[in-house]
C-alpha cells in the first residue's frame, strides 16, 4: 500500500522530492518566471502593439481601414456575441471580402458590377452603406441618416450594421 503523504511536504506519492513547479527538468535550481505585478497593464501594452500594427498596414486593406477605426475591446466583445452568419455579413461589409457584385466582376464571375438594388453605381460596401439611393430609407430607419460617410460608419455599432444589412437582404 501507498503511504499517505502530506502534499505540503514537497514529496510525491512514492516519497521522492517533487520538483519545483517552475523548474526546468535537468537543472537543480528553479526557473524563475516573470509574472507581471500589475495585470491590468497587460491589455494596454498589447492594444498599443495592435494599434501600431493597424496603422502600419499602409496601402493594404484600404476598405477595412476606411470603415474600421482600429482595434477596440468593446467592438470585439460585441462581435463575439454574433453567430457565424452575422459575423460573416458584418465582416464582409466592413472589409469588402464578400459576395458583392464588384468583387465578383473583378474575379470574372459576373458581367456587370452595377448595384443589384439601384442599378446605378458599382456595388461595393461603400456604395451600399453610404450611397445607394434604393437603401436610403433603410439607412435612415436603422442607421439614422439618409447618406453616410466612411467616418460615420466608424461610429456605428456592429448591431446596427447587421440589422440594416439583414433588412436590406444583403448576402
Amino acid at each position: 500500500m501507498y503511504r499517505r503523504l502530506d502534499p505540503r511536504a514537497g514529496l510525491d506519492r512514492f516519497g521522492k522530492p517533487r520538483p519545483h513547479r517552475n523548474s526546468i527538468p535537468g537543472l537543480s535550481s528553479p526557473y524563475q518566471v516573470a509574472i507581471p505585478t500589475k495585470p491590468s497593464r497587460l491589455p494596454s501594452r498589447n492594444s498599443r502593439v495592435i494599434k501600431t500594427q493597424w496603422r502600419g498596414l499602409g496601402d493594404t486593406q484600404r476598405q477595412a481601414q476606411e470603415f474600421i477605426s482600429g482595434p477596440s475591446l468593446g467592438t470585439m466583445a460585441k462581435f463575439m456575441t454574433f453567430n457565424r452568419i452575422q459575423s460573416r455579413v458584418v465582416t464582409g461589409l466592413l472589409t469588402g471580402h464578400n459576395t458583392q457584385r464588384r468583387l465578383l466582376y473583378l474575379l470574372g464571375l459576373l458581367d456587370s458590377p452595377l448595384c443589384r438594388k439601384c442599378g446605378v453605381g458599382e456595388e461595393t460596401s461603400a456604395h451600399i452603406l453610404c450611397e445607394c439611393e434604393a437603401l436610403a430609407s433603410l439607412r435612415h430607419a436603422y442607421l439614422a441618416c439618409f447618406v453616410l460617410g466612411p467616418e460615420d460608419i466608424r461610429c456605428l455599432g456592429l448591431g446596427d450594421i447587421w440589422n440594416c444589412s439583414k433588412v436590406a437582404g444583403l448576402p
